[in-house]
């Protein structure tokens, strides 16, 4: 969803991605507005979240985590190792979309990549927000209780951030 005073020129669904036998979506969307600065490009993301996975780990709770050694167990985890895939294909795929743009870009959303996760590195060639003008740890997730920064807004270097907050949690479960 998207909400803007500027004209949007166009919007585009990308095609579904072919992931382990299934079609999946790209979990982004393209829209082209038309501004007072003059036309530019925002890609709204929104990769699969690992939430199934970690509840899945964390099921039966920490005490039993390590009563039965799972939560040191460094056996393979397919439904994991599944999931981090398809979130990384979904942002390669949307990174690599973007980074063809011939007009300005901003990027936002919810990205569901912590501050460790290899797939950031896709987002280098953009300023990041929050490390050019924000403060503090800039967490964002989840709302009530934020440990960690998981949304963003990205740009090329059209753009220059001036200010960055992290926003109120009474809308979302995210700030």
């Amino acid at each position: 969803f998207i909400a803007s005073r500027f004209r949007i020129r166009s919007t585009e669904f990308p095609e579904r991605l072919s992931y382990q036998g299934r079609s999946r979506s790209p979990r982004f969307v393209r829209y082209e507005l038309e501004t007072a600065f003059g036309p530019l490009v925002i890609y709204n993301v929104h990769p699969a979240s690992p939430r199934g996975q970690i509840a899945a780990a964390r099921s039966g709770g920490f005490r039993q985590g390590i009563r039965s050694g799972a939560l040191f167990s460094l056996a393979p985890r397919p439904d994991i190792d599944a999931d981090s895939g398809l979130r990384a294909l979904q942002v390669l795929t949307m990174t690599r979309t973007a980074d063809r743009e011939t007009l300005p870009v901003i990027i936002a959303g919810d990205t569901n990549l912590p501050t460790l996760s290899p797939s950031l590195s896709r987002f280098a060639k953009y300023q990041d927000g929050f490390e050019d003008a924000g403060s503090g740890f800039g967490y964002t997730f989840p709302s009530n209780r934020p440990w960690m920064r998981i949304d963003r807004i990205f740009a090329t270097e059209h753009f220059q951030f001036r200010s960055f907050d992290v926003g109120c949690g009474l809308v979302s479960d995210h700030l």
